[in-house]
């Protein structure tokens, strides 16, 4: 398989070198990955400590480690503090930031959302999303033009989820606002993940952009939920199931606050990995014709020209594994954020009690010492047949959901919307970057591109 080029930019400071004051601050902020880079290389086998600001916070990159703070000591490892202050801003007490019985409970609630069975019933949702969207892409085939596949996919997924939470889509003015708000709350919240120590008064830039992109997210989730509590019809949407879900143990109903910061956490979460993903994807198979051909051959002798469905998943083997591939090398949840409750040991090292540790699994999926040719796009490592292979390596080698008990718990229906929207994509389309065209990675809080991904569609043969 060809070798996917490594993103190279200007050299920067090394990670043991310090600035006054600032430390990697300005490293960080310039590129988060380089820096992580680095002083993963610096620190070989251990946790690497990074100065940022007056704060030293430890960089995670080995399977050992993700084992001890996901796992074996994840109670120790909470989101109450650190850069996940900041996300609750966004995500209030959702899953992915609420602690102790709240999230317990939240939990519970939420599991039986994504059970095969309800899986199952939802694929239609998605196919629907995915060929409402396809059919808006038919006067741009043949084209002249470039279309950027990262905005793209983010209104595919937006497409998708607007079905799967509402039960309809949405029109284009709303579903643009709201992807609009996604997108403005993120990028304003890109910051303060890096300022996540300073007082909540001081001033940052992007302050009246994160308002209002969370006030227009409030708007529109307060609207659907009033709705289906005032409404009695029986849907099977993500918010119709919530205002109806009762905790197992106690009887008791989630109340509007609550209701509001699950949607937002799964809507946002969700919405922004996925579309992540897919553009990975598209980018990683355009860039290796054997492996799209060998795709879009399984795609032909398993669907034909029809819709996929809920049971032609498991037949569309090589697809999931080029997925998995192209997760594995650009990850979506590139990096995420723990803090220590009190002080504990990790490996060698000794981490003081309310520190922040960064997993860099983007890392640690391109690890020459965890992965033969690492840096090539090769999915034939996913196949039954390098089982033996899998088994050498380190459990938690490969985590694009996360791990332990607070593992992504929407990571099934995240692969099971990639391989319908791939299938369904290279059925009626084929994908080629524009000439001349150089994708970077950029590190936002889920792994996008510097300046989108511009490629020329053209009909499949």
């Amino acid at each position: 398989m060809q070798r996917l080029s490594r993103h190279r930019h200007r050299l920067v400071m090394s990670a043991k070198e310090r600035l006054p004051l600032v430390g990697a601050l300005p490293q960080a902020l310039r590129d988060p990955i380089l820096l992580m880079e680095r002083a993963a290389r610096e620190h070989p086998g251990e946790l690497a400590p990074i100065r940022l600001g007056p704060l030293t916070v430890y960089l995670a990159t080995r399977p050992e480690h993700f084992q001890h703070i996901l796992v074996e000591h994840w109670h120790n490892f909470g989101k109450s503090g650190g850069m996940w202050k900041p996300m609750q801003r966004l995500l209030g007490q959702g899953l992915a930031t609420s602690e102790g019985e709240t999230w317990v409970r939240n939990r519970r609630l939420l599991q039986s959302l994504f059970s095969p069975r309800s899986l199952g019933r939802l694929t239609p949702t998605i196919v629907e999303g995915v060929e409402a969207f396809l059919a808006t892409l038919q006067p741009l085939a043949g084209g002249v033009a470039p279309v950027d596949i990262e905005r793209a996919m983010n209104r595919l997924v937006q497409r998708v989820f607007s079905g799967l939470f509402f039960g309809v889509g949405l029109d284009g003015d709303e579903a643009d606002r709201l992807t609009g708000a996604i997108l403005q709350s993120f990028a304003a919240l890109n910051l303060r993940l890096f300022f996540y120590y300073l007082p909540a008064w001081v001033p940052l830039p992007g302050e009246r952009a994160l308002r209002e992109g969370i006030a227009a997210l409030d708007e529109a989730l307060y609207a659907r939920i009033r709705e289906r509590y005032r409404g009695g019809v029986d849907r099977e949407d993500f918010v119709s199931l919530l205002v109806r879900a009762r905790d197992a143990e106690t009887g008791e109903a989630m109340d509007e606050r609550q209701l509001r910061d699950e949607l937002v956490t799964m809507f946002v979460a969700g919405n922004e990995t996925t579309a992540s993903a897919l553009t990975w994807i598209f980018y990683a198979l355009s860039q290796h014709p054997e492996a799209e051909a060998r795709v879009r051959a399984e795609i032909r002798d398993v669907l034909g020209e029809r819709r996929p469905a809920f049971e032609d998943l498991d037949r569309l083997s090589y697809t999931r594994m080029a997925i998995q591939e192209a997760m594995r090398l650009y990850p979506p949840a590139w990096f995420f954020p723990r803090a220590s409750v009190k002080e504990d040991v990790i490996g060698k090292v000794t981490v003081p009690a309310r520190s922040l540790i960064l997993l860099c699994p983007y890392i640690t999926h391109r690890d020459p010492e965890l992965w033969e040719r690492p840096l090539e796009f090769h999915p034939e490592r996913f196949a039954a047949e390098a089982a033996a292979e899998a088994a050498r390596r380190p459990r938690f080698a490969y985590m694009p959901f996360g791990a332990g008990p607070r593992q992504c718990i929407g990571g099934q229906l995240a692969m099971m919307e990639l391989q319908i929207a791939v299938a369904m994509m290279l059925q009626r389309y084929r994908l080629r970057l524009a000439p001349g065209a150089v994708v970077v990675p950029k590190s936002s809080i889920s792994l996008r591109t510097r300046q989108g991904v511009p490629m020329m569609i053209a009909t499949a043969e």
